[in-house]
């Protein structure tokens, strides 16, 4: 088999004069250049016709975009005669189309599109010819075609846009509390012509059937479309680590399309999650062959492991635990959204950044929300190669969906091809139907989640289709779902939206118990510069109706400076709010955190409310769209650590408790200080600690009297976990807030040496508290490994630089801010 490639320029124009401003008109309709992979509104803004939508308010000024029909074109020469190759189908694939519209080549029909998610393919041997070609592609307004059939169908029950559930088409295009609206067309994914001689490799799925420590027995199942009765050589070859440890050839007879096949991995490598083992991977070639001579091969990783849903009664409901491999996993993790508005924007690297700063702060889960999009194969490739499990929606939220014949054999369709595409990947622990539909439904209605449009959707199709072509890892209804309410906290999972969207203080988060959290969130606003980018210098101010522009949701502004009130002093520099609210977002996601892991697993993940963005916006994100770590993620990688202490007052106690994820024991000591912020050591005690695997122990229940606290403003508690001569986990307790807090800010030292190409090392050096030290580089790019942290009276902290700037340009842009 061979691929011709389809990709790159495109010609575009618009179908009608309708919506376009006039001074658009005479250009839009006739012939322009385009980009394949891309979409309608990335191509106007390389040719000029519209602006940066992210820029201040330009949005409102790109509106009509998505209200206009839209062509597109390519001519291109084939070097051989269809009619006489040896080929016995050509066909004519599209990864993706968004989202509704026809295809024609060389002037006949090949057939419509209505769904982004899925691939789509046409048979053209014999329409294409020998030397020049053209498809056209046809793209209907996604705007008018959804409301076209909400007039024929009938409004549903809704969040925001009332007609995007009429299309298969990523939800958040149509704007959402985080997102601009930038309802999106065009051929978003590889194009490209597929020859095809006697057969080819359509699928291919190892599948673990049973796990022990001598040996797992896997299942092969490999899908061919095979174009002939002859007979055809099956290779499979299977390594670890470049050593061959499987190998078998068959031949496929007949029409004979699916070849299934069981084999013996003896002492197998499993797969686990981060922070509990190796995310171990297999390599499998696959090879098609006639007469010696190769049809199609493919190489395919796969990882050994099982995935179970412990859903026991206990004293508080019912347990929602992920077991990996025989071992109960917390998981730790966060909500993962479409990293851009205009998808084909989003590379390989972007993920690799992305998810290696995941991986770097331990999480081990993320959740595909499911009003983006079902991601590339390399975001889930990635995934498995990190350890990072996914929590897979498909890909409706926030609404009641149709039950037409039409749409149900669409998502069908859909589920079964993304299904098949993806199950084939560790990483993916969970199906699941849907984000928040059911749970809007019965707080809005009142009426039981079965009686929702769409329901059958959720209830049966979906888990159906699961079942059928999977059936090795769980299906979830919904994102909340519980057994008696969709947002229960006895059972099932939850979303924990009270905090920030009910304008309840993340204090409140100690009072919920839950069994899974799968959202919830504080927001904080991006880098400074990433929101220089789309500000103008005059409204680079909490005041200006620009930057509110860039907070989606209802009242955003206010509520950061409400919930920061609370806690931080309120200042009217900008730069310093950004500070403020970026220190007050962390703490509150680790005061909800530490609250849950401390019950594991009575509590078995916590997954916060957002990783990434899709554009500059101020939003619940730990990491924002130019990729800049917010305080959040530097906090994330401290109260995600396999091991963690975790200092709490009740009432007159002061009580501390060691979380261990490790799958052996922790032993050590705990080194219990109190000091004051202008650095006297008033308290110290040392108290041995041995934590069993996977669990979690309070090794301190003292009276705060006992531990010389006298002055709340100025005296503070910090601990440190000392194993085997190193720290391996430290943290503090406060009691005050840090409005309240008697800081100075001053009387440290700090060093730059360079240790490498491009690699430095920060010493600084305190004799009293430093809070919240914020270090950064004006106008250079450097990686930090550490920032936002604490530094303790007479100690010293060692951060990491990796940039590619001199020592001496470091030394003279280096700012270093802290909470006065």
């Amino acid at each position: 088999m061979k691929r011709f490639d389809l990709s790159g320029e495109w010609e575009f124009k618009a179908c009608s004069e309708n919506f376009i401003p006039d001074d658009l008109k005479v250009n839009l309709l006739k012939w322009n250049k385009g980009i394949v992979p891309g979409a309608v509104h990335l191509d106007l803004i390389s040719n000029g016709f519209i602006p940066d939508p992210y820029f201040e308010m330009n949005e409102f000024e790109v509106q009509w975009v998505d209200k206009v029909d839209w062509l597109y074109r390519k001519k291109f020469i084939l070097d051989l005669d269809p009619s006489k190759s040896k080929f016995n189908s050509i066909k004519l694939v599209f990864e993706g189309l968004d989202t509704v519209g026809n295809v024609k080549l060389n002037g006949q029909f090949l057939g419509s599109f209505d769904n982004m998610f899925i691939q789509h393919s046409f048979e053209v041997k014999d329409i294409l010819k020998f030397g020049e070609n053209e498809i056209e592609v046809y793209f209907k307004s996604p705007t008018l075609a959804g409301k076209e059939l909400e007039s024929r169908y009938g409004k549903l029950p809704v969040e925001l846009a009332s007609h995007r559930v009429y299309l298969r088409k990523a939800q958040y295009s149509f704007g959402w509390d985080w997102a601009p609206v930038l309802t999106t067309s065009g051929i978003w994914k590889p194009v490209y012509l597929e020859f095809i001689e006697l057969a080819r490799i359509k699928n291919i799925w190892f599948k673990t059937i049973s796990v022990s420590d001598s040996k797992a027995l896997v299942a092969v199942e490999i899908e061919l479309e095979k174009l002939t009765d002859d007979d055809i050589d099956l290779q499979i070859e299977v390594f670890f680590e470049n050593e061959k440890i499987y190998e078998r050839d068959f031949v496929q007879k007949g029409r004979d399309r699916v070849r299934v096949h069981r084999f013996e991995v003896i002492s197998p490598k499993l797969w686990f999650p981060n922070g509990y083992g190796e995310p171990s991977l297999y390599t499998a070639r696959i090879k098609l062959s006639k007469d010696g001579v190769i049809l199609d091969e493919v190489i395919k990783k796969f990882g050994i492991r099982t995935v179970r849903l412990l859903q026991e009664s206990d004293d508080e409901g019912e347990s929602f635990i992920f077991e990996i491999n025989g071992e109960k996993i917390f998981c730790k993790g966060a909500n993962w959204i479409p990293a851009d508005c205009f998808l084909p924007r989003v590379k390989n690297e972007d993920y690799d950044a992305l998810l290696g700063m995941a991986k770097e702060s331990n999480l081990n889960m993320l959740r595909v929300w499911g009003g983006g999009v079902y991601e590339s194969d390399y975001f889930y490739d990635k995934c498995d190669e990190l350890g990072i499990m996914i929590w897979q929606d498909f890909m409706f939220a926030c609404a009641s969906y149709p039950e037409h014949d039409d749409f149900i054999q669409n998502v069908k369709n859909e589920a079964i091809q993304i299904v098949k595409r993806l199950r084939n990947h560790p990483s993916i622990v969970i199906w699941c139907g849907n984000n928040e539909n059911e749970w809007i439904w019965v707080d809005k209605t009142k009426k039981h989640p079965d009686e929702m449009p769409g329901a059958m959707i959720f209830s049966g199709v979906l888990k159906q289709i699961c079942q059928e072509y999977d059936g090795t890892r769980p299906y979830w209804r919904s994102s909340p779902w519980g057994k008696d309410y969709p947002n229960s906290e006895t059972d099932g999972n939850h979303h924990q939206w009270k905090v920030w969207s009910h304008w309840v203080d993340y204090r409140d988060y100690e009072k919920v118990k839950a069994r899974f959290i799968t959202e919830f969130g504080f927001q904080a606003p991006p880098h400074p510069e990433t929101l220089k980018e789309v500000l103008k210098p005059e409204n680079r101010n909490f005041n200006s109706l620009s930057i509110q522009h860039h907070n989606r949701q209802e009242d955003g502004i206010p509520r950061l400076f409400k919930f920061l009130s609370s806690h931080h002093k309120v200042t009217s520099d900008f730069e310093d709010l950004i500070y403020r609210m970026q220190l007050n977002q962390a703490e509150a996601i680790k005061f909800a955190v530490e609250n849950w892991r401390i019950r594991k697993f009575k509590t078995a993940g916590a997954l916060f409310w957002q990783w990434n963005d899709c554009w500059n916006v101020i939003s619940w994100s730990a990491i924002d769209y130019r990729k800049k770590p917010k305080a959040l993620y530097y906090y994330a990688r401290k109260f995600f650590n396999p091991v963690i202490v975790v200092v709490k007052r009740f009432d007159d106690k002061i009580k501390i408790f060691v979380v261990n994820d490790l799958l052996s024991p922790v032993e050590g000591n705990l080194i219990v200080n109190t000091f004051t912020t202008y650095g006297v050591k008033k308290f110290e005690r040392k108290v041995p600690v041995i934590v069993e695997k996977n669990s979690t122990a309070i090794v301190l229940d003292e009276e705060i009297s006992n531990l010389n606290i006298a002055k709340l403003g100025t005296d503070y508690i910090y601990v440190k976990l000392e194993s085997n001569g190193k720290v391996i986990a430290e943290n503090s307790l406060f009691l005050v807030e840090p409005k309240f807090l008697e800081l100075k800010g001053l009387g440290f030292t700090y060093k730059i040496s360079k240790i490498g190409e491009a690699e430095y090392i920060l010493r600084m050096k305190s004799k009293i508290l430093l809070k919240s030290v914020f270090i950064y580089f004006e106008g250079i790019e450097a990686k930090l490994s550490d920032n936002f942290f604490d530094l303790h009276p007479d100690s010293t902290i060692e951060i990491k630089i990796n940039s590619n700037e001199s020592l001496h340009k470091l030394i003279n842009s280096i700012k270093i801010k802290t909470l006065t």
